[in-house]
């Protein structure tokens, strides 16, 4: 569909390569038990002829170099999620597998949009001592595909929504009291705007 490249470095080279990272604020943080925090950050490119790009930053403790490398080498998953209470419904892209993978809520970012003339998604994910860095570059077949997969499921997640089109009264009545969360099957990640960042 896409390719995907990805280089690994030390968390030391990568504090030193990115000098937003102290101001992301995710190395120190620590995560929720199935949470993880995320930011979205103009960053410099791999290389000097390299342009820069806005990139998906995620703190994933836990995950060596390897784990993190298979996260972000697979293509993009999007999914639609229902809250507990089934009231509400979340677009997600999954980065990794569906069942231990990242999944970014796609209403919240713009990395994971392509919104623009955008043709790349770029994330960085951060380890305990490693960060992996990735670019997915979309052909534009694929990106139309993928654009088009975003919009599809969108059109029935977050203000276009509409539990009764979905759900009996009877289901809703009695999924009412589990709660408005998201539950889902790997990591979800809660995207920050780091300080002094507005958009």
């Amino acid at each position: 569909m896409y390719t995907i490249s990805t280089r690994c470095l030390t968390l030391d080279e990568a504090k030193k390569h990115f000098d937003c990272l102290a101001e992301a604020d995710l190395v120190q943080r620590a995560p929720q038990e199935v949470a993880l925090s995320g930011c979205e950050l103009w960053l410099e490119g791999w290389q000097e002829s390299d342009a820069p790009s806005y990139a998906l930053i995620v703190r994933v403790p836990g995950k060596g170099r390897e784990e993190l490398r298979q996260l972000v080498s697979q293509e993009v998953q999007l999914m639609n999620r229902p809250s507990e209470d089934l009231l509400q419904q979340e677009t997600f892209a999954i980065l990794g597998s569906t069942e231990h993978g990242l999944y970014v809520p796609l209403w919240r970012s713009k990395v994971m949009r392509l919104l623009g003339d955008v043709r790349v998604i770029r994330v960085i994910l951060l380890g305990d001592e490693h960060v992996v860095d990735a670019c997915h570059v979309f052909c534009e077949q694929a990106l139309d595909d993928y654009l088009v997969g975003c919009q599809a499921q969108m059109d029935s997640s977050g203000p276009h929504y509409v539990p009764h089109r979905y759900h009996s009264e009877k289901e809703i009545e009695e999924a009412r009291t589990r709660g408005g969360d998201f539950m889902v099957p790997g990591f979800r990640v809660h995207l920050d705007a780091p300080s002094g960042w507005g958009w």
